[in-house]
């Protein structure tokens, strides 16, 4: 069954867990201690987690006592955090290219490429412009991305794999400098739910040229939450930036 609504609509319902059951709560909560460690973030701080999902490195951070909230699209992931993770009364239900905060946020992030989601440019950068507008003065933002040149070498084209539910089927590819997945779920009655995830990709210069024509100094590239630095071979895109 194909669904007109935005991919990014509809891939984050409930067969989220399905297509992506590696990221996890553990999982979440050692990427969060990698992050605080090496940016050596002390207490109390108010973060903001854009495209906070179900909530679970919102978890993290408030776990290590951070008082966090998160922004997102998807009501039904909203409602797991708030019901799940007890995330009731710092989750908003947003458009990220809208925000509705009108106070400011000493740490924002954005995690796993939940950025270059929309076709027009200026609704990617419009993002940006939020998040920069939304940070106190010298507020920290990590905008962690794929590696454009990573994936190019390490595309794998096609996957299938089962659940005890479910068959799903992922046919990948880089189309107009975007890296498109085709998904195709099909329950044991034959039932099949499709819909195609579209992100555009940046390499190092690209996206550190964007942040900072919306007013971000990149302070420093890392590879991955630790603080490796950053090359060709990492896998992840992680920008560290301040409010200019």
């Amino acid at each position: 069954m194909k669904d007109s609504q935005p991919w990014y609509i509809q891939a984050f319902q409930n067969t989220y867990s399905l297509v992506y059951p590696h990221r996890n709560e553990s999982v979440a909560q050692c990427e969060v201690r990698s992050l605080v460690q090496s940016l050596q973030l002390t207490k109390p701080k108010t973060i903001l987690d854009v495209g906070c999902g179900s909530g679970r490195h919102m978890y993290a951070f408030e776990s290590m006592g951070f008082h966090c909230f998160g922004l997102d699209l998807s009501m039904h992931l909203l409602e797991k955090a708030s019901v799940h993770r007890n995330l009731h009364g710092r989750l908003v239900y947003a458009d990220m290219r809208y925000f509705p905060f009108r106070f400011k946020f000493d740490v924002i992030v954005n995690l796993f490429s939940s950025f270059g989601y929309f076709l027009n440019s200026t609704d990617n950068r419009s993002v940006l412009d939020n998040i920069h507008n939304c940070l106190s003065k010298n507020g920290l933002f990590i905008l962690d991305h794929i590696n454009k040149t990573y994936l190019q070498n390490s595309l794998v084209p096609e996957s299938i794999y089962k659940t005890a539910d479910a068959v799903i089927r992922q046919k990948r590819m880089i189309v107009n400098n975007r890296i498109t997945k085709k998904v195709v779920i099909t329950y044991a009655d034959q039932s099949e739910i499709e819909y195609t995830e579209s992100v555009q990709l940046y390499t190092e210069v690209e996206m550190k040229e964007l942040l900072e024509s919306c007013g971000f100094v990149v302070s420093s590239v890392w590879g991955d939450y630790s603080g490796e630095c950053f090359n060709e071979h990492s896998k992840r895109m992680v920008m560290i930036c301040q409010a200019h």
